[in-house]
């Protein structure tokens, strides 16, 4: 692998361009875009030569690029957190987090929704962080909701129970409820199969399916292209076919019975022997929220199946979200069939670009794109 010369072209400190006196003095940049963690972090190496000194509660925006190339890769706007300095090494080293997970807004209150749609979810909370809003191309599903019965009730006690709430409270038996608004975002995106991601000021609300394992691949990778240890995990316990979701048959106000859905995943349900999911202990309010649930915990449990960690040249279209091609692992001398399930599309759940005086490189973890091809059943009792 030849190693090319890369540059900081912007570094603007609190609205103030400071290029050119900080750039001297970086010893060691990361970028983490993690698909996982909703945003994005920076951590910084300095020397000490830069006056004024970068304080907690600072904003910092950097932008950098290889030499002689123009796409740049903008880190976005960032709120320092942390400074430390290391006595000794004589360093500065700053820790900070994208601006775009408060912007000044409190975030530590419970937050619940009742019968609410998704996207009125995704979007109050975007509207609240004043965020721009990027839907899937495809959609997503309409209200969320679940009363969940306790491990070991039996049907009729949770009927009994619901029918007991159900007058009085209505619909709100079937309420979501998370911590905190960042946290709603990340626990709808998990049942549902999407990805809540914060960059740049926009609030991304990706499916795993089409959404993002259809998206075209933004660079293609061989095994030359790689640093040495490269990393391949195929997961072969906890690959589900299907799974059975509830849901309540309501006539008249009241709840007459708890009927059971079955979804299951044709691409992977051969593979796994038809292992069925264990069942959720959630209750939905009709067949329609069952079948979108159940199509959320196939994603969730199957799209880490195949997993890969490697180190490339630094790229400035490696982010979180978006997909990569794998070629020529497949060496057709090598007998070893494990070879023959790296080549193809893979998903970047984790994009760290590390910059300092020796080149910039770019650490990723995958997982292979996996479009869930979903069909259902309605199984009654």
């Amino acid at each position: 692998m030849t190693i090319r010369t890369a540059e900081f072209t912007s570094v603007v400190l609190n609205e103030r361009n400071i290029t050119a006196q900080i750039t001297i003095s970086i010893i060691k940049y990361i970028f983490e875009d993690n698909i996982e963690a909703i945003t994005s972090i920076i951590e910084m190496e300095m020397e000490p030569r830069y006056q004024p000194k970068i304080i907690q509660g600072n904003f910092i925006e950097i932008k950098w690029k290889w030499i002689n190339r123009t796409n740049e890769i903008n880190s976005g706007t960032f709120k320092v957190d942390d400074v430390i300095y290391k006595v000794g090494r004589e360093t500065y080293n700053l820790s900070a987090t994208a601006y775009d997970y408060t912007n000044q807004k409190p975030d530590n209150v419970e937050i619940f929704y009742t019968g609410a749609q998704l996207v009125n979810v995704v979007g109050s909370q975007g509207a609240y962080f004043g965020l721009n809003i990027v839907y899937p191309r495809l959609g997503i599903p309409p209200a969320i909701a679940g009363f969940y019965r306790a491990q070991g009730t039996t049907v009729q006690a949770a009927m009994d129970e619901m029918n007991e709430r159900f007058p009085r409270e209505g619909n709100r038996i079937f309420s979501i409820r998370a911590p905190s608004r960042i946290d709603m975002l990340k626990l709808v995106g998990r049942m549902y199969g999407y990805v809540p991601n914060l960059k740049f000021g926009n609030l991304f609300f990706r499916g795993w399916g089409l959404d993002i394992a259809d998206r075209p691949p933004v660079a293609t990778f061989s095994p030359s292209d790689c640093l040495p240890d490269m990393e391949f995990r195929e997961k072969t316990r906890g690959v589900f076919g299907q799974v059975l979701i509830n849901y309540a048959v309501i006539r008249r106000n009241r709840i007459v019975d708890i009927n059971n859905a079955r979804v299951w995943d044709e691409n992977t349900q051969a593979i796994a022997n038809n292992e069925i999911l264990p069942s959720t202990q959630e209750i939905y309010p009709n067949l329609g929220e069952a079948i979108f649930r159940g199509i959320g915990r196939l994603h969730e449990a199957n799209n880490n199946r195949f997993s890969a960690y490697l180190e490339v040249e630094g790229h400035p279209a490696l982010v979180a979200g978006v997909t990569i091609n794998l070629v020529n692992f497949n060496n057709t001398r090598d007998v070893n069939p494990d070879r023959k399930k790296i080549d193809g599309k893979w998903i970047v759940i984790k994009a760290r670009h590390r910059f300092d005086r020796r080149g910039w490189f770019t650490y990723l973890e995958l997982w292979k794109a996996n479009n869930v091809n979903t069909n259902f059943n309605d199984d009654g009792n």
